[in-house]
């Protein structure tokens, strides 16, 4: 049961490209939640393994070197991603990962190098330019925690 009085609102808007930012403001504790829409979308993975012909996991081993590879949604797209960021739960970074290109001719593929996981949850952000050379940065909106173990697996050759 809701106490008080509760206004809720949805605003739409079609921007231009470009960065934006909001302000808003209350007397009381208050929650805000902003979204965007995009084509472009990713999907990172880790491994302790260095990138290539394997798929990664969807979190990171914590205590061991981890190296990130984000796929890209849209394959036909010129974006050129520059670094991904690790977040803390409010958006703050806690550190940046120069992304390098991956050749892979079906995918758009790009991997970090080789970095220690946080023991904290985080979000991943990726950052570049697109087609226009506008900047452009899309941020994961599910949080991801670090796994303390993973279970063995053998490959036979």
């Amino acid at each position: 049961m809701l106490a008080g009085n509760v206004t809720l609102q949805s605003v739409t808007l079609r921007p231009e490209a470009g960065t934006w930012s909001l302000s808003v403001g209350s007397r009381s504790h208050h929650s805000v939640r902003v979204g965007g829409r995009s084509a472009l979308a990713f999907a990172p993975a880790f491994s302790a393994s260095p990138p290539g012909g394997h798929e990664g996991n969807r979190r990171p081993l914590l205590g061991t070197p981890n190296y990130m590879t984000i796929t890209l949604s849209e394959t036909n797209s010129t974006t050129t991603l520059s670094h991904a960021e690790l977040l803390d739960l409010e958006g703050k970074p806690l550190f940046e990962l120069p992304l390098r290109s991956l050749v892979d001719e079906d995918r758009r593929v790009y991997a970090t190098d080789a970095f220690m996981p946080p023991e904290e949850l985080f979000f991943i952000a990726i950052n570049g330019r697109d087609e226009t050379n506008q900047e452009l940065r899309r941020v994961e909106h599910n949080h991801c925690p670090s796994e303390t173990t993973r279970g063995s697996i053998h490959h036979s050759d």
